[in-house]
């Protein structure tokens, strides 16, 4: 999973940050291209031209899958901090290819930076319920990062349950780990 951003660019250039965006602004026009693409083939195929282009015109085939698109741009918008852009690129992707797990471990990280930890269980558990093939350690993952959404949300118990799932997936889980030794100091807290 993607390490949490502290919310500064103190780490990035100008340049970097120029980089990023003008990287977003060429992802952002192959998704137009590829959108104009596909309503061209339609539209050639119900025997009429699009406006704006001459009959017979030639676009550039691309043999990237749209959700790997939309991976590609909420990537770049999680790395400019735009996590609400992210979640919803994100989403997108997720709508086409639903059990693609990185597009689900890169959802999961943006809505825990979006501290949007009432969505988390519910998603991972939807997504835990119909996924057949992501390995124990990741899903693992998956449920301690449910557990940090428990202790966000005041449900130590909850936590504790997701832990101890992971730790039975993964006994060397560092996730199930931490959230078991937060929900300590939390209990010892009180």
């Amino acid at each position: 999973m993607r390490a949490s951003h502290d919310g500064s660019n103190s780490g990035r250039s100008l340049n970097e940050r120029f980089a990023l965006q003008a990287c977003q602004r060429s992802v952002n026009r192959h998704l137009l291209q590829r959108g104009l693409e596909m309503a061209y083939a339609d539209a050639s195929k119900a025997g009429r031209a699009i406006d704006g282009f001459p009959a017979g015109a030639n676009f550039v085939l691309t043999n990237l899958h749209h959700a790997d698109l939309a991976y590609a741009v909420g990537w770049i918008q999680y790395e400019m901090e735009d996590f609400a852009g992210a979640k919803a690129s994100y989403a997108k992707g997720l709508a086409i290819a639903p059990n693609q797990h990185d597009l689900i471990k890169e959802y999961v990280a943006t809505l825990l930076s979006l501290s949007a930890y009432g969505e988390i269980p519910p998603f991972i558990d939807r997504f835990l319920a119909s996924d057949r093939d992501m390995d124990g350690p990741g899903r693992a993952n998956l449920i301690a990062v449910k557990g940090i959404a428990f202790i966000a949300l005041g449900d130590l118990p909850g936590a504790a349950n997701a832990a101890n799932q992971a730790k039975a997936l993964d006994p060397g889980n560092e996730y199930a780990a931490q959230v078991l030794n937060l929900v300590a100091q939390k209990q010892k807290a009180n």
